[in-house]
């Protein structure tokens, strides 16, 4: 009766043991198949068979995101002129523009993944160059890049007549290109 309890006993640490162990094992799968969840890109080569964009329509979505910007911009001075800030350097609103501007940019390449509202008219979003969208580090890499075209008199920007790949000095910055969601490559 004794060694009957014993072995008894015995057989139910060894499962017990076991089913530990196996416990175990599952945390760490599940634990593994969680972290790759989320830590893989969540658009993994979405864009690969997509064309690089044209100039003109990078140029046409420039110019659309302009005449969306500037009268919200219009609306801020007439704000600032009807409140009568005087203490407002006349530097300040003549510079403040540009960095509207960028916050414009940055604001809708991080909130709505690579595409501005003059880019969604165009059908063009900026991607990095392994097809995914961009993470936030590139985007501020983007804006940079932006700045530094600008201050060069534009030169940054004619680089895409010169690039194979169709490239801006920003997008060289960031890793990334800018592609037509309208055209599609055909590989044979």
């Amino acid at each position: 009766m004794k060694k009957n309890l014993l072995t008894e006993c015995n057989k139910q640490f060894i499962a017990c043991k076991k089913e530990n162990k196996l416990k175990e094992e599952i945390k760490v799968s599940s634990f593994t198949k969680f972290a790759k969840f989320f830590t893989k890109p969540l658009t993994e080569n979405k864009y690969e068979d997509y064309e690089t964009a044209s100039w003109y329509k990078r140029f046409a979505s420039f110019f659309l995101d302009t005449v969306v910007v500037v009268p919200i911009y219009l609306l801020f001075i007439f704000i600032i002129d009807k409140l009568e800030m005087k203490d407002l350097n006349e530097a300040f609103i003549q510079s403040s523009f540009s960095l509207f501007f960028f916050i414009y940019l940055i604001y809708f390449w991080i909130v709505f993944k690579g595409q501005t509202i003059g880019q969604f008219i165009m059908k063009t979003k900026i991607v990095s160059d392994k097809n995914e969208d961009l993470s936030i580090i590139q985007n501020l890499a983007r804006l940079m890049g932006y700045i530094a075209s600008n201050i060069v008199l534009g030169i940054g920007f004619l680089t895409i007549f010169i690039t194979k790949d169709k490239k801006c000095l920003h997008d060289m910055t960031s890793k990334a290109k800018v592609v037509d969601l309208n055209k599609t490559r055909v590989n044979f």
